[in-house]
């Protein structure tokens, strides 16, 4: 991770902390709406005959995907004591999955996305979480509607969406954001993007990692075509999606972007396929100032944007555009706060500027709650007096000289995988419940730049065996694939610190020699 040192952090006059944060979030801007139903209406008033979504084996216009979606609500409503506040989707990368999602929040409920390889104590857990004991997914046939679904309202207030991310305690944890959160982003980033009907976004996140949102509900906003790519992993088709769609928005994790490009180059192909993207959003994940430099050079043209954000301000709270020539930094910055978004560094409470502290977020995105988690909501949501409601996001963070914040970290555990948020005392948690194992210890080890992986050692009970693939399946029960560790190191004894703690650092020093 490329940092501030302390050669480069200059010393600033002493100015009022309160105005500095003052000017650096007076970024107020007025929507239309408030909630997603009334976008997706106004775009179907609007855009109605154009493309709404290229799947790999046909297009869908606007009508419809608003008429297929019109079967779905019709289906929940007539099993209403099936479906009641939430609806557990096991989401595929198809457009059918994305007219569910649409049908149910038509019917006022909020959609839940979940792996379609998800594991049963995963499932169960998600399952406990809402209280919904069905699922619906896009192999279902939903009957042909008879009449139109009527046009609801629906408050901004509502939850519009749960997404489950990784959780310490071994149980994953549900983020409720509520309609407004995502019609303030998305329609605030269609303007900073530029985003209109003509616009070709490629659709490369998983449904269940909440860059997606931004994919589905910033197209429809724009009226613009989602372009689907069914195998995200598949780099030949990753490159023709683009090339042959004249896809001009990316929205994903650095990883992605860098090994497209890689691909492209490696294959002996020329770059005059993405040269119809003008815009690249890299987010999720820490990004790398070299794969910077790639993209302006072999994509001379694009308007290149950093930005990132938890899932509990919904997909981003800020942004920086990175411009050849113009940006003498030589790390990549986090940027600035988003528009009716705001950001702050704190220590002990306190802001702090020119001084590492905790990343916190407030104004418009924040979420709900975690669901049934109120010991963890009060502790990651506060009420301050003179800021409003704030999350403390756990991550570390310098507001610089150049007024932009320089992102420096975790403040706990939790790592980032290809931009998925993984705890690692989850895994150990889940690991060190097996008969077999008597204690874990797991850390993230970086092989190339920008690529992380997973790894994890183990020390077993006394005459216990268990091999890795076993080790594998138990833990696909309970999270998803990017949360199995790449490696598994079999310890006689974990390393520990002077006071008889589990020393990760001890451990990571270690992986990094030994692992190949």
């Amino acid at each position: 991770m490329e940092l501030i040192d302390n050669k480069f952090m200059p010393k600033l006059e002493k100015v009022d902390i309160n105005k500095l944060y003052e000017i650096f979030n007076d970024n107020d801007v007025k929507n239309d709406f408030d909630n997603l139903l009334d976008i997706f209406y106004n775009t179907i008033d609007k855009h109605g005959d154009r493309i709404a979504i290229i799947d790999e084996d046909r297009t869908i216009t606007y009508k419809e995907l608003d008429e297929y979606s019109d079967r779905v609500a019709l289906y929940l409503d007539k099993k209403n004591s099936n479906f009641r506040d939430y609806v557990i989707v096991k989401v595929h990368r198809d457009w059918k999955t994305i007219a569910i999602i649409m049908g149910i929040l038509k019917t006022k409920r909020a959609y839940v996305p979940i792996q379609s390889d998800a594991g049963e104590e995963r499932i169960k857990s998600i399952m406990d979480m809402t209280g919904e004991q069905e699922m619906v997914e896009s192999s279902m046939e939903f009957p042909k509607a008879k009449k139109k679904y009527p046009r609801n309202q629906v408050s901004g207030e509502k939850c519009a969406y749960v997404i489950f991310t990784s959780g310490s305690t071994g149980k994953p944890k549900g983020v409720r954001l509520p309609h407004v959160s995502v019609a303030e982003t998305v329609q605030t980033m269609d303007r900073l993007f530029g985003l209109n009907e003509y616009d070709r976004i490629l659709g490369v996140s998983e449904l269940t990692f909440d860059l997606s949102v931004f994919d589905l509900f910033g197209t429809l906003a724009a009226g613009a075509s989602l372009v689907i790519v069914k195998d995200n992993r598949n780099l030949a088709l990753l490159e023709e999606r683009v090339s042959t769609n004249n896809v001009t928005f990316i929205n994903a994790v650095p990883s992605v972007v860098k090994m497209l490009l890689e691909y492209v180059e490696n294959t002996g192909a020329d770059f005059n396929g993405l040269q119809s993207v003008r815009n690249i959003i890299l987010s999720g994940d820490v990004v790398p100032h070299s794969l910077v430099i790639d993209i302006l050079k072999d994509i001379p043209f694009v308007n290149l944007y950093i930005s990132g954000g938890p899932t509990e301000i919904c997909v981003w709270s800020n942004f920086y555009l990175y411009e050849e020539g113009k940006s003498k930094l030589s790390y990549v910055p986090y940027g600035c706060s988003i528009a009716n978004k705001t950001m702050y560094v704190m220590k002990d409470g306190k802001l702090v500027d020119m001084e590492e502290g905790e990343i916190v977020s407030g104004g418009a995105g924040l979420a709900i709650d975690y669901i049934k988690d109120t010991e963890r909501t009060n502790k990651q949501f506060k009420n301050n007096k003179k800021l409003g409601r704030l999350y403390y996001t756990g991550d570390r963070g310098i507001l610089t000289k150049e007024g932009i914040i320089q992102i420096c970290g975790r403040m706990d555990n939790q790592v980032k995988i290809n931009g998925f948020r993984v705890e690692l005392e989850e895994i150990e948690c889940i690991l060190n419940g097996m008969d077999e194992i008597s204690q874990s210890i797991s850390c993230v080890k970086k092989e190339i730049e920008g690529d992380d992986k997973l790894v994890t050692g183990i020390m077993l009970n006394q005459g216990k065996t268990i091999e890795v693939n076993e080790i594998k399946s138990r833990l696909r029960q309970h999270v998803p694939e990017y949360a199995i560790p790449s490696e598994f190191i079999f310890l006689e004894k974990l390393p520990l610190s002077a006071n008889n703690k589990v020393d990760r650092k001890a451990f990571t020093a270690m992986v990094t020699k030994e692992v190949v």
